[in-house]
């Protein structure tokens, strides 16, 4: 929830743990944030975010960068994506008939 403080958006606890890497991490709702890839704006029933504090001081032990966020199944439909993994680089493009990633 590190990015969410930073951000300095709002946010609520979920009494529903998530699933995650050795175990289950807090989920929480958050409040007026929007989402942006480029010039699209995914259409998601709500946003929810995740604590990966122990999750990110794995990696850093082991030289990796922190996660900040994972995108969901949600972000992805109504889209043509490309991942470009050389520039570590994702691309959305609204469907043709402009019915999803319009705000």
């Amino acid at each position: 929830m590190s990015l969410v403080e930073e951000l300095g958006l709002a946010f609520s606890n979920v009494d529903i743990a998530g699933g995650g890497a050795g175990g289950a991490l807090d989920q929480f709702l958050i409040e007026g944030a929007i989402l942006e890839v480029g010039p699209v704006v995914p259409r998601l029933g709500q946003l929810v975010g995740m604590d990966f504090g122990s999750i990110n001081e794995h990696l850093q032990a082991h030289g990796s960068s922190e996660v900040d966020m994972i995108l969901g199944v949600d972000v992805f439909d109504g889209h043509q994506a490309v991942i470009d993994f050389a520039t570590q680089s994702l691309y959305l493009k609204a469907d043709l008939d402009g019915s999803e990633g319009q705000p």
